[in-house]
């Protein structure tokens, strides 16, 4: 293994995709440079297979990608699904409710303002002739 590689191990409770929470177990990231993760491709992907340990990749000392299980790929997978399908519904659900709100309450403003408008139509005084030039 690379010495340039940071470990960190966090113990986090894991709850899968139904949403069942079982014992914690312990999950590894290890953070390594494009060009260490280049030259050491098999021995990362034996322990992302085998130790289901997860690998940030870096370059110019920022995040570009990361390596994970593909169970816990196809968890996230399906939970980004699962998330999109719900914010849609949200969406969905409230521009319904937002446009017949706001439809409703423009068509109150209208019928309240249409007897003013025409009350005032009928008392104001025709306006005087306008001003002519003085030569």
């Amino acid at each position: 293994m690379d010495l340039g590689r940071r470990r960190k191990a966090l113990q986090l409770d894991h709850i899968d995709h139904i949403g069942h929470s079982d014992q914690k177990e312990r999950i590894k990231i290890t953070e390594t440079s494009a060009v260490s993760f280049r030259q050491n491709l098999g021995d990362m992907l034996n322990q992302v297979h085998y130790r289901k340990d997860s690998i940030v990749i870096n370059k110019d000392g920022k995040s570009i990608a990361a390596l994970v299980d593909a169970r816990l790929f196809e968890r996230i997978r399906h939970m980004q699904a699962r998330f999109d399908s719900l914010s849609q519904r949200l969406a969905q659900g409230f521009a319904v409710t937002l446009q017949d709100a706001c439809i409703a309450e423009i068509d109150a403003a209208v019928q309240a303002e249409r007897p003013r408008a025409s009350k005032s139509k009928l008392t104001s005084k025709p306006t005087s002739k306008p001003a002519t030039k003085v030569k």
